[in-house]
């Protein structure tokens, strides 16, 4: 009877749903909208529009603004690393790591480009 309460047991342990966290590929809902750099400096792009499948940067809150960055978009939950892929002309991958999110407050650890943390306020 010992061996059949430890079989389910592990049973259960195996069928816990891996998805609670999101899984790779599922964005954190509070993640999507329009974040602005607090401490853009000069050359940055002040807007961080995140979107389902897609990340922009801009220098206005709206992606009317034709002169910016587009790329795809692709997030690691285990890592909680964002991956914006830019498939034009100057093909690259980008990696920044969630270190903090709240509803009003983003920090992304940027790893390849410009090292070093950067702090958004939702504006949308």
């Amino acid at each position: 009877m010992a061996m059949v309460a430890i079989v389910l047991s592990l049973g259960f342990v195996s069928c816990s749903d891996d998805d609670e966290e999101g899984g790779s590929g599922s964005l954190p809902a509070n993640l999507v909208g329009v974040w602005r750099n607090v401490a853009a400096e000069s050359g940055e792009y002040t807007y961080f529009i995140i979107q389902a499948n897609s990340a922009h940067f801009r220098y206005s809150p709206t992606l009317e603004d034709d002169y910016g960055e587009d790329y795809a978009l692709s997030y690691d939950a285990s890592t909680q690393t964002l991956e914006l892929v830019d498939n034009g002309e100057d093909a690259f991958t980008w990696h920044m790591r969630v270190v903090s999110l709240t509803n009003q407050q983003l920090v992304l650890e940027y790893i390849d480009e410009n090292p070093g943390t950067r702090t958004f306020m939702r504006v949308e």
